[in-house]
């Protein structure tokens, strides 16, 4: 795509925004604009597939370690698995909400 076309682009998807939510300040009418060209570039035969986040083991350890707890010697691991699950929202950047 050459830059004529990424030009064109970026006008159409101020100019929808603008349109279709007059109501948002300039910063959100530049998240949606984004969003949209975004969404678009997934449809581009050329455009280099954009990497899913990934959680390493080390990651997973880590998380897992710092939040559990046995209290006595034979007994079964704790979790605390709302902490957990916080944790790996916020490494994904998703609230809880949005599920």
């Amino acid at each position: 795509m050459d830059g004529c076309d990424v030009e064109a682009r970026v006008n159409a998807a101020w100019a929808c925004v603008g349109v279709l939510r007059p109501d948002l300040t300039p910063e959100g009418k530049h998240k949606l604009a984004t969003t949209i060209l975004d969404f678009c570039a997934a449809f581009d035969a050329d455009a280099a597939p954009v990497p899913e986040p990934q959680i390493t083991a080390a990651q997973v350890t880590e998380m897992v370690w710092s939040n559990s707890q046995c209290i006595q010697k034979s007994c079964p691991m704790l979790l605390f698995s709302d902490r957990i699950a916080a944790e790996i929202n916020a490494f994904f950047c998703r609230d809880e909400g949005s599920r």
